[in-house]
């Protein structure tokens, strides 16, 4: 089972020897295939390119979320069982964990070209991986919460406390301000009644 970057499909396989496409949002399933042999493991890279381990042969499967599986579009053979699958992000590289060690296969067009800045650079040194997390925590709190004093937040504000309650006192005690209103009073006409009793005279 893998799930892609953005979080929206997800890739399983089972010993029924089919590899199923799930829309995740929507909890439902939206393809699958059936393959001659049962798969070990299966990985997504970031342009949606599906690896899919049998035995010892990696198979990449291109549009495998749009229902199109017809035939792979990259095959290698390696020299043991597969034991693992992974894509290095914004490279064109599957990493293949084998019996016989580790290799690396290209895989054009598997990740993105451009690192996108919404999402964790994936460069970033541990000094940057703390800031970022200490950056991500303090955006969740509110500015008056953020203080030096980790005390301050268990103590009670007496001064703001003191002029909640003397503005309340001061709304009991205001006088409503009186309203003058004048109705107007709609001048009445000569209605529909009347002009039908007219055309009947008429």
């Amino acid at each position: 089972m893998d799930v892609d970057q953005t979080g929206k499909y997800m890739v399983t396989t089972g010993l029924d020897r089919k590899c199923r496409v799930w829309d995740v949002r929507m909890y439902k399933q939206l393809h699958a295939f059936s393959l001659p042999f049962g798969l070990s493991h299966v990985a997504i890279s970031q342009r949606l390119a599906v690896a899919c381990a049998i035995g010892n042969t990696v198979q990449i499967f291109k549009d495998m979320h749009l229902g199109i599986c017809h035939e792979p579009y990259l095959a290698n053979r390696f020299g043991g069982p597969i034991t693992d699958l992974a894509f290095v992000p914004y490279e064109d590289v599957l990493g293949v964990g084998h019996a016989n060690g580790f290799t690396s296969m290209l895989v054009p067009g598997s990740g993105e070209a451009n690192v996108d800045a919404i999402h964790a650079n994936p460069y970033e040194t541990k000094k940057q991986r703390r800031e970022r997390e200490v950056k991500q925590l303090l955006d969740k709190l509110q500015h008056d919460l953020i203080g030096l004093d980790p005390q301050d937040i268990t103590r009670v504000n007496e001064d703001l406390l003191e002029r909640e309650m003397e503005e309340r006192k001061k709304i009991l005690y205001v006088r409503p301000v009186d309203i003058q209103y004048t109705p107007k009073h709609k001048m009445r006409g000569r209605g529909t009644g009347s002009r039908k009793e007219t055309a009947t005279v008429i």
